[in-house]
């Protein structure tokens, strides 16, 4: 019975999420385990589109092994998209200005407030406000429809009028000054891929980056290239948030209207840029976007980068290649979504040695590194050891490369055992131990360690909850004792 509890429960949850337009959903109103399955279901629906291979590609590229090439390719977080901060930051918002001067081309609605002072020959202050009807009512003057005008084509008619009832206008005996009040409030819906889709209220002084912020900006796998503003079923703008980004440019901010539409699109290609570059990251681009760009948007070359070739790292049907792309095609190779961009320094391009370390390191594995590479160096690069090495007993696995010992001898490999401080000083030498190509590092564990390992232990039980294994003898009946014992409703025998 509590089993299929279980099981009717699990499927309200998942009826309940899909029967829902997914775009549309209140996450406030779901359970956390209906809010995950959203995530999940979101991160996981997207599509991302390719460009075809050029002949160029398609006759250089050079297999490598999965794991030389996990190695090697720029180790990006997915949380470092470039642009993702923007909204985000505590230091950054994008909230309306009401405290600046009021647009000319700000255009008049119901229930805005228009300021009338009129001073001189004539003392008079007027608030007035705009009815349903678009109008607002001028004392001594009477209605005037001003809804769907600019304030700079209202404040003209406005005195036209004024000037028809209060002498010395024209001769600037009496003047007229006309503003904005309080402004409307207005409604639009952001829809697609935002973090939070849904209806806004926002001033009617917001605009396109406004409501953006508003919504929390693109979701995982949102784009920032290509934001659309709909109106009255038309698309009106199309923002690109790297403009604002890179040159500072806002040129499609447009002011919105009431019922305005935002609709953030799926990404379409992203690219990893990493290596000798002022900004590492992964950044979206537009079709038809090339590696220079790319590089334009990474902020460039570091001082040290080997500026005459970018090697792109790609996963095709054939497995993994990379391509080593020179100078003079930077402006016309377009990557394709998921290609990675590498940039070998001039240092590291002169010679690559190619070592490997294993064990209780922070980051095992294969590195490229220069010649006349120390131990002391490839422990920095490995992010030094885990809490539990054993750094006393550090193995150096070579290789003989002689031939002459090879011939005499069966021996195919030598270790050399080092003991390393926690400053990763070798202490048992007074020799720097410089590396070799094919050199394997092996940092072994403590004897007999191993990480805690949980149980959970559930049901009639007097004291349910997780607990560890704490030897190897342990058996179902020890956790029962150390869980209190069954209560008076469990049936042991099952």
């Amino acid at each position: 019975m509590r089993k299929l509890k279980i099981i009717f429960f699990s499927l309200s949850i998942i009826l309940s999420v899909f029967a829902q337009d997914l775009n549309k959903v209140d996450l406030s109103k779901l359970t956390p385990e209906q809010v995950a399955m959203y995530k999940k279901y979101m991160a996981t629906s997207g599509t991302v589109s390719s460009t075809a291979v050029s002949d160029y590609e398609k006759s250089i590229p050079r297999k490598l092994s999965n794991d030389s090439l996990d190695l090697i390719t720029p180790k990006i977080s997915k949380n470092k998209i470039f642009g993702s901060y923007l909204f985000n930051s505590q230091h950054l918002t994008f909230e309306p200005e009401l405290n600046i001067p009021t647009p000319s081309n700000y255009i008049l609605g119901t229930y805005d407030e228009v300021l009338v002072d009129i001073s001189g020959l004539y003392e008079a202050n007027y608030k007035l406000k705009v009815n349903t009807e678009g109008n607002i009512r001028i004392p001594n003057v009477g209605p005037l429809k001003v809804a769907g005008r600019t304030i700079e084509d209202a404040t003209r008619k406005i005195r036209t009028e004024i000037s028809k009832v209060y002498q010395g206008i024209a001769s600037g005996e009496t003047r007229v000054n006309i503003s904005l009040g309080n402004i409307r409030s207005i409604r639009v819906t952001v829809v697609g891929e935002a973090i939070r889709p849904g209806n806004y209220t926002l001033p009617s002084l917001a605009t396109a980056f406004n409501a953006i912020y508003a919504c929390g900006g693109p979701n995982e796998i949102g784009s920032m290239r290509n934001i659309k503003v709909i109106r009255s079923g038309k698309v009106v703008a199309s923002l690109d948030v790297y403009g604002f980004l890179i040159d500072n440019l806002q040129i499609h901010n447009i002011a919105l209207h009431d019922d305005d539409i935002i609709r953030i699109e799926p990404y379409q290609t992203r690219v990893k840029v990493g290596g000798a570059v002022k900004r590492e990251g992964i950044f979206e681009g537009k079709s038809g976007e090339n590696i220079q760009e790319f590089i334009n948007y990474s902020g460039g070359f570091l001082d040290e980068a080997n500026k005459t070739k970018v090697t792109v790292f790609r996963i095709t049907d054939n497995g993994k290649t990379s391509i080593d792309v020179p100078t003079e095609m930077f402006k016309s190779f377009v990557p394709q979504s998921g290609d990675s961009l590498g940039i070998a320094t001039h240092f590291e391009n002169k010679q690559e040695y190619k070592v490997t370390i294993s064990g209780a390191v922070n980051m095992p594995g294969e590195y490229y590194l220069s010649e006349n590479i120390k131990l002391k160096d490839l422990l920095v690069r490995a992010k030094g050891f885990t809490e539990m090495a054993l750094k006393d007993s550090i193995e150096l696995i070579r290789a003989i490369k002689d031939s002459k010992n090879l011939q005499n001898t069966d021996t195919k490999s030598i270790v050399l055992k080092y003991n390393v401080d926690d400053e990763l000083n070798i202490l048992n030498t007074d020799n720097e131990v410089y590396l070799q190509n094919g050199d394997q590092v092996v940092v072994r564990t403590i004897p007999g360690f191993e990480d805690v390992r949980m149980v959970r232990v559930e049901g009639e039980i007097k004291l349910p909850g997780n607990y560890n294994i704490r030897n190897k003898s342990e058996r179902v009946s020890d956790l029962i004792k150390r869980a209190g014992g069954f209560t008076n409703y469990a049936y042991p025998a099952s």
